[in-house]
């Protein structure tokens, strides 16, 4: 069983000396701005689904077909692609029948638990939400009984399956025009639990900011959240002093071991804005991601040219944007040689596997006993030396010594660059801590892998 190493934090690392963490950069794809003629979707929530069997590209997003109002958001649209980039909008309307209330978001059911056909949409509506399926993604019906969130709140609200707590976990806000993430479950969109609050900003956040929405996904053994972080402008309110207007909006990353407590890694923008007049420019909202097959992550958003309350019925664009494997935060060599050391690990076996980017550096690596002490071997001097960009690189030494070897002991590792970054570690272990250390010396106690809390 792999597991993998992400760097948000340092807590799998038991050293860390000139090496810089820095936040990824999601890059925005020129060919795949799409627009649609019919109206706005500055809101649009875009949802993209994938077919390994035919190829082809689903896309549903919410729009608003009424110029009178430059909200965007109102009626559910389907567009079709073969490449996930290029989209021609299915039919001249919505593809869905829901009226009265706003488009909330998309989701592919789990197969496994019954009631709901494979794909999936949530439509604010009052006083409870509706929740519609569909088998092709142009057929729909309302599923009775399933009101979800009473009172509904403000768009958006995010579904995706935990599959360590078994349940659809929604990601919401708490109320109307509360700018909160809040959580709940339900198995079976008939029982909810109750609401509990997962994340707001803090002291380290831009003054005013607000958190407008967070998708989150399950992304090899991690929860990943993309926070849409609302720099409100206090210059601009509505009726009431706390309703916000203008302002900017951009993406960050949150993380999380079991999807309901949650951190927040470096408050900068994993999705900047673009430049003034772009696509991007103003509102950037990510709600979908897709993995191709080398790894590379593909994510959809809706975003506009102006800023928040102030899209003109021509605004409002679905853009893609692509992230290398495991890119969304990384360790940087900070000028010269820098080291990063992991924690004891109990090595299970097989190979280690790191995610390196040195096109223009150097890595080497080299494997130590719990306490520090390099194994024969296994030094810094007698690895192989990478001068490449590897999302995959395993690890050889020298007289063929791979970490295999190494099975059913207690080790580190430690990982050499210079002018290079490390993204992830992947391998089979257990990752340990002083106590299983003294566990295993004293009463020969293996660590066992558990569910990560």
């Amino acid at each position: 069983m792999t597991t993998t190493m992400l760097f948000f934090d340092d807590e799998s690392l038991t050293c860390r000396d000139n090496v810089q963490r820095k936040l990824g950069r999601a890059r925005r794809l020129e060919p795949s701005v799409y627009h649609d003629p019919r109206g706005n979707c500055t809101w649009g929530y875009p949802a993209v689904f994938r077919d390994p069997t035919t190829g082809e590209w689903l896309l549903l997003y919410g729009v608003n077909f009424n110029p009178q109002w430059d909200a965007g958001g109102g009626s559910v649209a389907l567009a079709t692609s073969r490449d996930g980039l290029q989209w021609q909008p299915a039919g001249v309307g919505p593809v869905c029948p829901a009226t009265g209330g706003l488009f909330a978001s998309a989701f592919e059911a789990n197969p496994a638990v019954p009631g709901l056909e494979r794909f999936n949409l949530l439509y604010h509506a009052h006083p409870g939400g509706q929740l519609w399926t569909s088998s092709d993604g142009q057929q729909w019906r309302l599923v009775e009984g399933a009101a979800w969130q009473e009172p509904n709140p403000d768009p958006p609200t995010f579904v995706h399956w935990n599959p360590r707590r078994q349940r659809y976990v929604l990601s919401t806000r708490p109320d109307y025009c509360d700018r909160r993430i809040a959580l709940f479950e339900t198995t079976d969109f008939r029982s909810y639990t109750p609401l509990e609050l997962a994340l707001h900003t803090d002291s380290l956040d831009r003054s005013l900011t607000q958190i407008y929405g967070m998708p989150i996904f399950f992304y090899d053994g991690w929860f990943i959240g993309l926070p849409w972080m609302f720099d409100i402008s206090a210059t601009e309110t509505g009726s009431l002093p706390h309703k916000y207007r203008g302002g900017k909006q951009t993406a960050q990353v949150a993380y999380s071991l079991n999807g309901w407590h949650w951190q927040r890694s470096l408050r900068e923008p994993l999705f900047p804005n673009g430049e003034p007049g772009e696509p991007d420019g103003g509102c950037l909202q990510p709600s979908s991601m897709i993995r191709l097959g080398d790894g590379t992550l593909r994510f959809y958003a809706s975003t506009s040219r102006h800023e928040h309350s102030h899209c003109p019925p021509d605004d409002g664009y679905i853009v893609s944007y692509e992230l290398r494997r495991d890119g969304f935060v990384y360790l940087e060599s900070d000028g010269g040689t820098g080291i990063v050391g992991t924690r004891p690990l109990f090595w299970l076996g097989g190979e280690v596997e790191l995610n390196i980017q040195a096109p223009a550096g150097w890595v080497r690596v080299q494997v130590t006993d719990p306490r520090g002490q390099p194994l024969p071997g296994y030094t810094f001097s007698d690895s192989e030396v990478l001068h490449a960009d590897r999302p995959a690189w395993t690890p050889t030494w020298k007289d063929g010594k791979t970490l295999a070897a190494l099975a059913d002991k207690m080790i580190r590792i430690e990982i050499q660059l210079e002018n290079a970054r490390l993204y992830a570690l992947r391998g089979d272990y257990v990752e340990c801590r002083l106590s299983d250390l003294i566990r295993l010396e004293k009463s020969g106690i293996r660590p066992t892998r558990e569910p990560r809390k």
